[in-house]
């Protein structure tokens, strides 16, 4: 129960906390953009209006415009692949995981729990290829100067969306070693009943975690920026 609570909470959480960072980006942006002119909408009415315009072909397209772009310039020619296993992976074990511990006491059980664990291997194969092929890129150091408070909020406000990325980037790996770890452990007979059973709550928490992350991320990274 204590889980079904935090993740609910954790995720209403994020999601609306993005969705008031980003209607103060178009706050912003009226006050000093071409939409100065435009009356400033509260956020009840922002909001309704860009779920309204989410909802449309016209803002798809320019989402997968901007996924394209993303990824062509950062996993060029045959390494799309590791992107894309990665992201078919967490996104199945995600659902998968998530549904049956929170809707379904008995916990995972019949096909989905054996493609739970095929997609496993594939996360933990291509969590390992991501890293070697872009860690570099989010090394220390390596993020761009300038703050972005109105991206990353409070507690990280003096941070550049760079090293904002960067965070995200290194919090996923280590959330990623954490489930690998935690499923292996729960499967090897090398540990008590208790044990394993405290692998599972591990490897839940971990798979909220990772969860969150790849949301913002996924929001810095592939959602247009709002316009007032």
């Amino acid at each position: 129960m204590l889980f079904i609570v935090i993740t609910a909470a954790s995720l209403l959480w994020v999601i609306a906390g993005r969705t008031r960072l980003r209607y103060a980006e178009a706050c912003t942006a009226g006050k000093n953009g071409p939409g100065t002119a435009a009356p400033r909408l509260t956020y009840g009415r922002w909001l309704s209006a860009r779920l309204k315009a989410l909802a449309g072909r016209e803002a798809w397209k320019k989402i997968w415009a901007a996924f394209a772009a993303w990824t062509a310039a950062r996993y060029p020619g045959w390494t799309k692949w590791i992107f894309a296993a990665f992201g078919a992976s967490l996104a199945y074990l995600a659902v998968t995981g998530i549904f049956y511990a929170v809707f379904i006491p008995r916990g995972m059980f019949g096909f989905p729990l054996l493609g739970h664990m095929a997609f496993g291997g594939l996360f933990a194969a291509s969590l390992a290829a991501l890293l070697l092929w872009r860690a570099r890129a989010y090394a220390p150091g390596r993020g761009g100067a300038g703050a972005f408070a109105g991206s990353a909020g409070p507690v990280f406000k003096k941070m550049s969306k760079d090293a904002f990325r960067a965070a995200l980037f290194w919090a996923m790996a280590v959330f990623g070693f954490v489930l690998i770890t935690t499923a292996l452990g729960s499967m090897l007979p090398l540990f008590t009943f208790d044990a394993q059973r405290a692998f599972i709550d591990i490897h839940r928490y971990a798979a909220l975690g990772i969860v969150l992350c790849a949301i913002v991320f996924a929001d810095l990274a592939f959602i247009p920026p709002p316009k007032a």
